[in-house]
């Protein structure tokens, strides 16, 4: 009556309970830091989840998350974290290295 069905993903010795874009979203939105960087850490985080860690100003957390070279990141959320960059000036060089930030960042002609 309150069991509750889960996911594992096998793979060595640290198994990891599968949930999808909706859970992880929620968690980020009712979360603390350590849950989105905990998020922000994950395998394969799909750009809806990179969204919501964008979504919510924890610089923090876009850290991590632009430390995660398998994140996709959205438009949206390399918008959000430039935009954030001007404050939080460490996520400048990790956002420079993003292939998807390419498109948001100006160009510099030399010559």
């Amino acid at each position: 009556e309150n069991m509750v069905p889960v996911t594992l993903e096998l793979g060595g010795k640290s198994p990891v309970i599968v949930f999808d874009d909706a859970d992880l979203a929620y968690v980020v939105a009712h979360g603390g830091t350590a849950h989105r960087v905990a998020v922000a850490g994950r395998r394969e985080l799909g750009p809806a989840v990179a969204s919501a860690i964008a979504d919510s100003g924890d610089a923090t957390a876009m850290r991590a998350l632009l430390d995660n070279s398998q994140a996709k990141l959205s438009d949206r959320a390399v918008e959000m974290i430039v935009t954030a960059s001007r404050k939080a000036r460490e996520l400048t060089p990790l956002l420079i290295q993003r292939e998807e930030a390419r498109l948001f960042l100006p160009l510099t002609i030399t010559g």
